[in-house]
């Protein structure tokens, strides 16, 4: 074979003549993320130099997350992680409790171990005393300790912008105080997770971090802060996800928006800490394993994107010592066998890379000008600008996941249908934000929700004694009409329902199951004619099926009158199930009623 779609000798140019010899048309191969980037199928090589922001074999700071609103945090918890290769900690302590938090930087392996502390907390304003003076006295000096508490993106979630001032000069008085101290550190790192985890794209998020630390640095100004003095107590805290490629381009666009803001404000130094933790957004409870391969993406992504600091969620967001040793072990071994520290910039000369950083930065900085001439981020967020166009990103990739448009594997793609559906408990509390909450708020939200709750539903109806399951029929027994059941099982089982095997409906001998009032889903397919549809439901509804559902993945032109509802390719599956478990549920009861 002398031509391939492949080769390295042909020019960028000529790439769509060389596809259009295969047959293939070049606008196909590209496609565009949430914030409309185009990423198309080959890139020319590049000569820019690597971003600034490290240097080779410095690698990154490996950290642990200890959720205090969970459970208490003891010695032997804080040794196991220590054992396990962490020298760092992120605390995320519950209603900013400073006692509770002290006896924790008490314990001795921490004064002995941890090097590195990091604080999360919606305030740094309580009420048992001065924070920095409380620790002062419970941390050594040489101890560096950061605070990811940024008032803007915080009272974007909470709803509550009129104490952001207040919170911002309690930041610069700790800030005094820890300078005092001599205690090293961060006093305010700007964080993209509640943007993130708000449904914001990767363009929003890092317009967001960038107008939270303008505030900051304008704040500054106004109480006569040294601005130097100022960016050296200033980090950068942006979400991870498992779109890799993406992923590290926001990383390096980071670097690039927020070295143009050192530039413009005449900073003394050349760029700011960037840290990183995995997406909770992305997680799933469903087939909780596979959050593995979810973080386990984005912390190479973020590593190579050049983050100076990772925190990786536990694969089932809880608080599993097991859970937490993989936390661990897809960093240390990223960095100790991987030895993914060694490049400065790995994504350097990456035709799609470098382009895809370049673009996401200019997406970015756009939305980052719009919010300047709303007059800066707060001011954004009091007349609800931001968060309407986060809202309608967020509802966009929605209506993408529920379409199947966007997948999410092992929850809307490749169900593993032999594993339990997921028990009803609590994920991270006090993360999720419910569905009836002010507008003008920010709503976190992970992805796999709509389907999480359609499971939690299946179980619940089999709690009460009646499966959630439907009689499974099928139009003829050839090859298209087995990948049409197939197809319409796996779009059933994203929420928690199963069927039974396929009858054949173009068979009468083989049609001799009694439904018995049951639910029924009829799987046809493509190009299946329209007088053996009508056919096939009528028979169902002769058998006594109470409810048909009709699957076809090509759609409909004219559908069966005796069909209840549709499924196809692009269908709202979560609508759709929704409705099938609400027939599945009066069913039960009616059954129920009838035996008493």
């Amino acid at each position: 074979m002398t031509d391939s779609i492949g080769d390295p000798t042909e020019s960028n140019a000529a790439w769509p003549t060389l596809a259009a010899r295969f047959g293939i048309d070049p606008e196909s191969l590209t496609s565009h993320t949430v914030d409309g980037l185009p990423v198309g199928p080959i890139y020319p090589a590049s000569d820019h130099p690597p971003l600034s922001g490290g240097s080779p074999d410095s690698s990154w700071t490996v950290y642990q997350r200890l959720d205090c609103s969970d459970r208490t945090i003891t010695d032997a918890t804080i040794r196991a992680a220590v054992d396990g290769g962490v020298t760092s900690i992120a605390l995320v302590l519950a209603n900013d409790d400073w006692p509770a938090l002290v006896r924790i930087l008490s314990l001795p392996i921490v004064e002995q171990r941890i090097v590195n502390i990091r604080l999360e907390a919606s305030a740094i304003r309580g009420q048992d005393g001065n924070l920095a003076a409380v620790l002062s006295r419970a941390t050594p000096p040489s101890r560096s300790l950061d605070f990811v508490c940024d008032p803007v993106g915080g009272g974007a979630v909470r709803g509550i912008l009129d104490v952001v001032e207040a919170d911002l000069d309690a930041i610069f008085d700790l800030a005094g105080a820890m300078d005092q101290a001599e205690i090293p550190g961060q006093t305010m790192i700007v964080d993209g997770r509640p943007w993130h985890n708000g449904g914001a794209s990767k363009a929003q998020e890092l317009a967001a971090v960038l107008g939270s630390a303008i505030t900051y640095l304008r704040h500054a100004e106004s109480k006569g802060v040294d601005p130097d003095s100022a960016a050296d107590r200033l980090g950068v805290m942006l979400a991870a996800d498992s779109d890799q490629f993406l992923t590290t381009a926001k990383f390096r666009a980071a670097r690039l928006l927020f070295g143009r803001v050192i530039e413009l404000a005449s900073l003394g130094r050349q760029s700011f800490r960037l840290h990183a933790e995995t997406s909770w957004r992305m997680m799933c409870r469903r087939d909780p394993y596979l959050n593995l391969l979810r973080t386990t993406t984005a912390a190479l992504a973020a590593v190579t994107g050049g983050a100076d600091t990772l925190t990786v969620w536990p694969f089932d967001l809880g608080d599993d010592p097991f859970a937490n040793r993989m936390a661990r072990n897809v960093q240390t071994i990223a960095r100790d066998e991987a030895a993914l520290g060694r490049v400065t910039d790995p994504g350097a000369g990456s035709g799609a890379i470098e382009a895809l950083t370049d673009e996401l930065a200019a997406a970015a900085w756009a939305e980052f000008q719009t919010l300047e001439a709303e007059g800066g981020l707060l001011a954004s967020l009091q007349d609800g600008g931001i968060q309407g166009r986060i809202a309608m990103t967020a509802a966009t990739r929605r209506d993408k996941i529920a379409r199947r448009e966007i997948e999410i594997v092992g929850v809307t793609a490749h169900i593993d249908r032999d594993r339990p559906l997921p028990t009803l408990r609590p994920v991270s509390a006090g993360r999720e934000t419910p569905a009836d909450a002010d507008a003008g708020r920010l709503r976190p939200a992970r992805l796999a929700v709509p389907f999480e709750q359609l499971c939690d539903r299946a179980l619940a109806i089999a709690a009460a004694g009646t499966p959630a399951a439907v009689f499974m029929a099928k139009i003829g027994q050839s090859g298209p009409a087995a990948n049409a059941v197939a197809t319409a099982v796996e779009a059933l089982a994203t929420g928690g329902i199963t069927a039974s095997d396929a009858v054949d409906m173009t068979d009468d001998s083989l049609f001799a199951a009694d439904i018995n009032g049951a639910v029924a889903c009829l799987a046809a397919p493509p190009d299946t004619a329209q007088e053996n549809l009508e056919t096939a439901t009528v028979k169902l509804r002769a058998a006594g099926a109470r409810f048909v559902l009709l699957s076809k993945d090509d759609g409909f032109e004219t559908p069966p009158p005796e069909a209840d509802d549709l499924l196809w390719a692009d269908a709202d599956l979560p609508s759709v199930l929704s409705g099938l478990l609400d027939v599945i549920a009066i069913i039960a009861k009616n059954r129920q009623n009838q035996a008493t």
